[in-house]
């Protein structure tokens, strides 16, 4: 077998030939299948890739149907890892091991609590699923979306859990950091020259000069700008 074999200017591989006969073997990486169970209810994920060698990133992205949030996303012998995308989107990924993965995703329902909650009803919140370590509700101020779950308990009444998501947006911040900035006018202009993507709450904080039109346009633009040159008091 060649050892001494190195990728060429051309993008192929050579190798000085010996003096006897050789054997030249190539291992390539095998693809693995990404699967997505059937059997989900109240909401869908997609992936960024159905095949993908062992070692490469898959990102996941999980869609509620309305009235319903993500509990948690699971798949057969991987961890998975919660991020945000570069549209704030919150978004998932795992590493791909040595062989197939299934993935499923749970959905809850964001059923206002204080409805549902009978009179002496303990409710505990939290910041996570499954984890109820506070006496109230979190406060938010920062723009961005967050889910609160709960779990109501009270005696005689069957335990109940859910989540509810907040939303917090400025105008103006279309990037959803949390911060007016001149990216958010450079990223509204990408989205205006058809070069970039915006998710339904980064069009609302887009829609600066007049919330009821059905896209933001220039005047936008410049009304971010005008906010981000302002001089500061």
């Amino acid at each position: 077998m060649a050892s001494n074999i190195q990728l060429d200017a051309s993008g192929g591989y050579s190798f000085r030939m010996p003096s006897d006969d050789i054997t030249v073997e190539a291992v390539l990486d095998t693809p693995y299948s990404v699967l997505i169970d059937e059997n989900i209810e109240n909401g869908s994920i997609s992936i960024s890739t159905n095949k993908a060698a062992q070692g490469s990133v898959v990102k996941i992205v999980p869609t509620a149907n309305d009235g319903f949030v993500l509990e948690k996303i699971s798949g057969s012998g991987v961890d998975i890892k919660a991020g945000v995308d570069a549209l704030g989107e919150k978004a998932y990924t795992f590493t791909m091991p040595k062989h197939d993965v299934t993935l499923t995703a749970a959905f809850i329902s964001n059923a206002d609590i204080s409805a549902a909650a009978p009179s002496g009803a303990a409710v505990k919140y939290g910041t996570a699923a499954g984890v109820y370590d506070l006496d109230e509700s979190p406060k938010y101020t920062a723009a961005g979306t967050y889910t609160v779950y709960y779990r109501i308990t009270a005696d005689g009444y069957e335990t109940k859990t859910g989540a509810a998501q907040v939303i917090i947006s400025t105008n103006g911040d279309v990037d959803l950091n949390g911060v007016i900035e001149k990216a958010d006018a450079a990223l509204l202009l990408k989205y205006l020259g058809g070069t970039a993507t915006l998710n339904e709450k980064q069009l609302a904080a887009a829609r600066m000069t007049d919330s009821t039109k059905e896209k933001p346009d220039m005047l936008d633009v410049i009304a971010i700008i005008a906010i981000v040159e302002a001089p500061q008091s």
